[in-house]
């Protein structure tokens, strides 16, 4: 069932979310950033794995990895380079399983341009987090190298718009909502903090990406500038926001702007979670609902429009 099932739904709301939401038709979603991520860390890893099996003694991951030494001497692509090189195949399986289920979710939402630079902001941050707050102790590694903290932040971040979406797994074989998956996952980390490490896992880093992804989904950041959402020439009365990069609130598009092609998310996860939140629109009236969860419901009435 649909937003264009939702009767209740639609005659409480202005003319132009009826009129975007009026017809909904399920396509298959696009995926392309994630898949193209997933693409570059394999390639790094196959290409290390070859280069460093030749006799030469060069090693990709030296090159692209994390340290202080090469932050020392202005190195400073490292602080992303790091993120695509993986220490074996099982490090590199696990981190892209993640990135596979969490990075389509905030995709979905966030679309391709903005959901990239979140990710690579996100290992920056998850990187220095590592390297200078785990300094001095046994979590400091002289090597850091992984996916795993921008994992943690796209996990966060998803829990935000899809707080209700049940995972299952080998690790939650009988089903867990995203929430309170993601808050086991920082539990987890913050243990191995406690405990002191000692089992070569960048906890500080997972912690510094999860932090980044509350912190934006908190704020209701925007890095990229578009116009998809934000149409600058109507606002003329006060700043939808006093935080700078803020996402401001979209006014109602003009017949133009419905023409530009939007992102269409994963369908079953973006379905879902807009018939969880009408129902809850049902029951509870829609002052109910987070800045996050109206975020999602605009989404999803652009991408739907696009459908028609």
């Amino acid at each position: 069932m649909g937003i264009n099932d939702r009767d209740y739904y639609r005659d409480e709301e202005p003319e132009v979310f009826q009129r975007a939401t009026a017809s909904m038709r399920v396509t298959k979603s696009s995926d392309a950033l994630v898949k193209s991520l997933i693409a570059i860390n394999i390639a790094v890893y196959v290409v290390n794995s070859i280069l460093s099996g030749d006799g030469t003694g060069f090693s990709l991951n030296g090159l692209l990895s994390l340290h202080l030494a090469g932050l020392k001497n202005f190195e400073l692509w490292r602080l992303v380079t790091y993120g695509f090189c993986h220490a074996s195949l099982n490090h590199l399986i696990f981190n892209m399983f993640g990135l596979w289920m969490f990075g389509r979710l905030v995709e979905s939402v966030r679309g391709a341009r903005e959901t990239l630079a979140f990710y690579l902001l996100a290992l920056v941050v998850s990187g220095a987090s590592q390297i200078f707050i785990g300094s001095g102790s046994k979590l400091a590694f002289q090597v850091v190298v992984g996916a795993s903290g921008g994992c943690c932040a796209l996990t966060v971040l998803s829990a935000f718009y899809f707080s209700r979406l049940k995972l299952h797994s080998l690790i939650f074989p009988f089903g867990i909502e995203l929430r309170w998956a993601a808050l086991i996952y920082v539990g987890i980390d913050a243990m191995g903090v406690l405990r002191g490490g000692g089992d070569h896992i960048a906890y500080w880093a997972h912690l510094g990406g999860a932090a980044f992804g509350a912190l934006y989904g908190v704020l209701g950041m925007r890095l990229t500038p578009t116009r998809s959402l934000v149409n600058w020439s109507s606002v003329t009365t006060e700043p939808a926001s006093t935080v700078p990069w803020r996402e401001p609130e979209a006014p109602a598009r003009s017949a133009q702007q419905a023409k530009v092609r939007l992102y269409e998310p994963p369908v079953d996860a973006l379905d879902n979670e807009v018939d969880r939140l009408l129902d809850k629109i049902n029951r509870e009236g829609k002052a109910s609902l987070s800045p996050a969860e109206l975020e999602v419901l605009n989404r999803a009435s652009q991408v739907y429009q696009q459908r028609r």
